[in-house]
């Protein structure tokens, strides 16, 4: 918690100079996240030009994308709304995450049919965590 000039102490959604733009944005991009690892697990031909070796690390990344990563950053995002700077603090970490897997998504699996989602996720991931960064220290 910070301490406002009152003495009374606020959550990192309380500050005044708090947008909650960075969470939502990061809410999307989780979405979008979990639309194409369902279209990645589920469509076949999605990952039809992936090497041997290259397949299965994709559908684990899908697999993590959905069960773990995605729901975990809806969750913190929302607690995070809601004046809990742990979930803010945790939140970074799994936008970062996200940040760094999409990087991979975006540069490393060859052009095809999820490549603009990929490139939405990685966008609004690297807005949410540039702002969200720039907030944490207000």
């Amino acid at each position: 918690m910070v301490s406002n000039e009152d003495g009374k102490a606020r959550g990192v959604a309380g500050a005044s100079r708090f947008s909650p733009v960075w969470l939502w944005l990061s809410i999307g991009a989780a979405l979008l996240a979990i639309a194409g690892s369902l279209a990645g697990l589920f469509a076949p031909p999605i990952y039809s030009g992936l090497t041997a070796a290259f397949l299965p690390q994709a559908i684990a990344q899908d697999t993590a994308n959905l069960m773990l990563v995605s729901p975990l950053m809806i969750v913190l995002a929302a607690l995070a709304l809601r004046n809990s700077l742990r979930a803010y603090l945790l939140w970074l970490g799994v936008v970062t995450f996200t940040v760094y897997n999409y990087v991979i998504y975006t540069f490393s699996i060859p052009f095809g049919y999820l490549f603009p989602l990929w490139v939405a996720v990685l966008g609004l991931s690297i807005y949410a965590l540039i702002g969200g960064i720039a907030v944490a220290s207000h």
